[in-house]
């Protein structure tokens, strides 16, 4: 084999590598580890510091397109039962403070008690959703800022 084509090789496994790396990075860079198996791992009575290292990402909106949530829903679990007529109190304690998780795949809420502990849980799948290559190559096109997110309106 020549030098020749030695380099053309060792540039095309190159450009390759790096393509790879950086189609893995855009895919799970800062993305939260929202779903149903991650709903299940989290318990009750658990703390933030916790949940956050099961989500792998601090509470917050991680879309990289609009991404409707609506239509049928899980409802949440939680340790009590509660009237959901008024804020969600355990015992006669202050009300619950929620926290979410939102990406492109699903949302994560996850409420804490006064004393910074798990009391209620849910995760729900959007109720619009694309195919998962659509959706990895628009979020790629999103983050490298070719392309706006994609808006729905429900009229």
């Amino acid at each position: 084999m020549t030098t020749r084509r030695k380099h053309c090789w060792l540039f095309i496994s190159l450009a390759a590598g790096i393509g790879l790396s950086i189609y893995l990075y855009f895919l799970y860079e800062g993305s939260p580890a929202v779903s149903l198996e991650a709903e299940e791992r989290i318990q009750f009575g658990m703390t933030e510091e916790e949940v956050m290292s099961i989500l792998k990402a601090p509470p917050g909106d991680y879309r990289t397109r609009t991404v409707l949530y609506g239509g049928l829903q899980r409802s949440p679990e939680f340790l009590k039962e509660h009237d959901f007529h008024g804020p969600i109190k355990v015992d006669d304690q202050e009300p619950l403070r929620m926290e979410a998780w939102i990406t492109n795949r699903g949302k994560m809420r996850v409420w804490f008690d006064q004393n910074g502990r798990v009391a209620g849980k849910g995760f729900n799948e959007p109720a619009v959703s694309v195919g998962w290559l659509e959706d990895t190559y628009e979020s790629i096109l999103v983050k490298l800022r070719l392309k706006r997110p994609r808006t729905w309106c429900v009229c």
